[in-house]
């Protein structure tokens, strides 16, 4: 299917690292556009068309955001940050 093809090859590139980040609301955006942008290529509609985000979204059958995945690393990060012995 398009969309594991996107979330392999886009999205492991776009957030490679990311659980370090910190994104401001400008970056944000930014890689919900580029994820729009392959989920909507995907699907094949043009800008053009009007189709908003959301219905994209269940054409692709696509839940979760990019910004959620970014959030799930950081908390995994986080936790293994805080497992870690001081004197490491």
């Amino acid at each position: 299917h398009k969309k594991y093809i996107g979330k392999t090859l886009v999205e492991s590139v776009a957030i490679y690292g990311s659980e370090v980040w910190t994104i401001s609301k400008y970056y944000k955006n930014r890689l919900i556009a580029l994820e729009m942008d392959y989920l909507r290529r995907s699907a094949r509609k043009s800008k053009l068309e009007h189709v908003t985000n959301k219905e994209i979204r269940n054409i692709m059958e696509a839940e979760e955001i990019i910004i959620e995945r970014i959030e799930e690393k950081e908390l995994k990060w986080l936790g293994h940050v805080l497992r870690m012995e001081d004197e490491r």
